[in-house]
C-alpha cells in the first residue's frame, strides 16, 4: 500500500492577528507545541491578510492549514465531510474570506524521513512530535478503511487508490509527493485519531 500527500509549499504563509492568537491560546491552541489541541474540532481563525494566495496555505504560528474551498471540492464533499473539520477564515478587516476555510484532519499521521528528528512529547497536551528529512515515508497506523488523514506537515494524506479516483488540479502552491509506509501495517502504535 502506497500513499499520496498533498500539501502547501507556499512561501507566502499567513499570520494570525494578535487578538486571535491570545483567544486561541485560551481556547483551542496548545501553549506548549503551538498546535491545535487534539480535541479542538473545527477551528476559525482571523489573519492579518485580507487575501490568501494559492490553493493551499497555512498559518505557521498556530499550525493551521488553509484551503480554497473550490480546491477542496476536488476531493469530494463526502470525503471532506467525513475526514476533515472545516472552519472559517477572517481577514484583518474582520470579514469572512468566503472562498477560504481552515481544515483539521479527524485522523492524523506522521510523515517521517530517513534522517529523523528527535521525538518529543509536548508537556502541555501530550502530543507526540515527530518528523524528519531525507527519503520520506508515512507512519500510517490507522485502520485500512480510513481514506484520508492530515500529516504532521499539514498535508492531506490518502492511500494511492483513493487519489487515483480523484481529479485534483495542479498548482504552484501545492506539492504532491508519493510516500511508502514506514513500517508494515499494524506494527507501530503511534497513529492517532482526533476522535469526534
Amino acid at each position: 500500500m502506497s500513499f499520496i500527500e498533498i500539501l502547501s509549499i507556499t512561501q507566502d504563509a499567513c499570520e494570525m492577528t494578535p487578538q486571535q492568537y491570545e483567544q486561541a491560546l485560551a481556547t483551542w491552541l496548545c501553549s506548549g507545541c503551538k498546535q491545535p489541541l487534539p480535541t479542538s474540532g473545527p477551528v476559525d481563525v482571523a489573519i492579518r491578510e485580507t487575501r490568501v494566495s494559492g490553493q493551499l496555505n497555512f498559518v505557521p504560528d498556530c499550525w493551521i492549514a488553509l484551503a480554497r474551498k473550490s480546491y477542496l471540492e476536488h476531493f469530494g464533499l463526502d470525503l471532506v465531510r467525513e475526514y476533515l473539520y472545516i472552519g472559517s477564515v477572517r481577514g484583518k478587516n474582520g470579514r469572512v474570506i468566503e472562498d477560504w476555510c481552515t481544515y483539521i484532519g479527524k485522523f492524523s499521521v506522521d510523515v517521517l524521513g530517513s534522517e529523523s528528528y528527535p521525538v518529543r512529547v509536548c508537556a502541555e497536551c501530550g502530543r507526540l512530535l515527530r518528523g524528519g528529512q531525507g527519503r520520506q515515508c508515512v507512519d500510517w497506523t490507522l485502520d485500512r478503511s480510513v481514506r484520508l488523514a492530515q500529516s504532521n506537515y499539514l498535508g492531506i494524506v490518502m492511500p494511492s487508490e483513493v487519489h487515483a479516483g480523484l481529479t485534483i488540479p495542479s498548482d504552484k502552491s501545492v506539492g504532491v509527493r508519493s510516500l511508502q509506509p514506514c513500517c508494515p501495517q499494524g506494527t507501530s502504535t503511534d497513529g492517532a485519531s482526533r476522535g469526534e
